[in-house]
């Protein structure tokens, strides 16, 4: 690729490879414009065939609302997930190629025009899988348009890798393509959308594009590959409820997939990948107290988030005598796979801050907890957790 460039060109993708760390496994993948920008295409190798290609419906979620979702509505960064189809026109795609180029929307059958109940419950899921992927972060995951796009607002584009006139999209046959470290630079808009082809891609099943479409908004946030010595892409291991797969690499058919400093045996890039999203996009405001001093009310609908490392949430309630029995849930799609980040480990606390019980089972990503108890005040903490039988070390939890 390299070669081919002017000089301006070579000197300007040099600079660009230069500003961001990669394994030698991917550069096979990297690919330099006619300017010299640089991006990924991801030819995902995908374990196995689709288990079912129909999304089921998530709580709280309507055909109404499906297009206004939002995972936290106040933060000033954005990422915008397109569905709907959109002209691409004047950007970094359109070097030597059609411009503009008509993208498609997402569709599960041969109608273009509206948007079938399945496809809405698929896309509602997409978002939800998406918008916890990137939960840690100060980020308004959405499926709303913004009424403007800036620096700090990436587009994810899901659509066919033939436009809607027949002519092929960027690096036409991949699961995705996007552009490097680009997120928030001053000429953003030229180097976006990040294109994921849902058709390439089990056919658009949801949770296969929701893998694609945070890996690829990973590549805008100057992530790269999480692999092997042998393996440019890293599929995962374990099984069951904790089987554990990496977003920068393909963990598709696992039920937690996370951000990854590259940890598991054989991996070929020790990239922090929450220390560089963080920088760019910021980690969310602490939501619950990290000591008992500042506990939350305990209620029977209480939810949180796990945002790093030293987060801990701790809740506290009154009960009266008698056996007290606490569920702890990370989030579970209905359908495919589970789609949650997080493992939870839960501990009981007495009034003064004796610790009672506790629980991290090996192969479940809850916790329950049941003891019997006086009159009085306790105290529950929730925190991130590794899981001895995938292995994981609990880093994305």
């Amino acid at each position: 690729d390299l070669q081919r460039l002017p000089a301006p060109a070579q000197a300007k993708a040099m600079a660009w490879l230069h500003r961001f760390n990669f394994p030698a496994n991917d550069a096979a993948m990297l690919r330099a414009d006619a300017q010299g920008g640089i991006h990924y295409q991801d030819f995902f190798p995908l374990a196995g065939e689709p288990l079912t290609t129909s999304a089921q419906a998530l709580t709280g979620i309507t055909p109404e609302n499906t297009f206004l979702l939002h995972s936290r509505p106040n933060a000033s960064k954005v990422i915008y997930l397109d569905f709907n189809g959109h002209l691409i026109s004047n950007t970094a795609w359109n070097q030597g190629r059609t411009n503009p180029l008509t993208a498609r929307p997402y569709s599960l059958d041969a109608d273009d025009s509206t948007f079938s109940s399945s496809e809405l419950t698929s896309i509602a899921a997409i978002w939800r899988r998406i918008a916890e992927d990137y939960a840690p972060f100060d980020v308004d995951v959405t499926t709303q348009e913004p009424a403007s796009f800036g620096v700090t607002t990436g587009r994810i584009l899901i659509t066919r890798d033939t436009d809607a006139n027949g002519n092929a999209m960027p690096s036409q046959g991949a699961g995705g393509v996007a552009y490097v470290g680009v997120f928030g630079l001053s000429n953003y808009g030229y180097y976006s959308p990040a294109l994921v082809y849902f058709n390439n891609l089990g056919g658009g099943r949801e949770d296969y594009v929701s893998e694609a479409a945070s890996h690829e908004m990973g590549h805008n946030l100057n992530l790269s590959h999480d692999g092997t010595t042998t393996q440019a892409y890293y599929g995962g291991h374990g099984s069951g409820d904790t089987s554990w797969g990496p977003l920068m690499g393909t963990g598709y058919n696992r039920n937690v997939s996370q951000w990854s400093k590259g940890e598991y045996a054989g991996a070929n890039n020790q990239q922090d990948d929450l220390q560089i999203i963080g920088s760019y996009l910021l980690f969310r405001p602490d939501d619950h107290g990290n000591t008992l001093a500042s506990a939350t009310a305990l209620l029977s609908d209480s939810n949180g988030v796990i945002s790093t490392a030293a987060d801990q949430d701790y809740f506290y309630l009154d009960t009266a005598a008698g056996t007290l029995s606490l569920t702890i849930t990370p989030l579970r799609l209905p359908s495919n796979t589970r789609g949650g980040n997080l493992d939870i480990v839960a501990r009981l606390y007495d009034g003064n801050g004796t610790l009672l019980t506790q629980s991290a089972p090996t192969g479940n990503t809850a916790s329950t907890l049941q003891l019997g108890v006086n009159p009085g005040r306790y105290y529950l903490l929730i925190d991130g957790d590794g899981d001895a039988l995938s292995p994981d070390s609990g880093y994305g939890s």
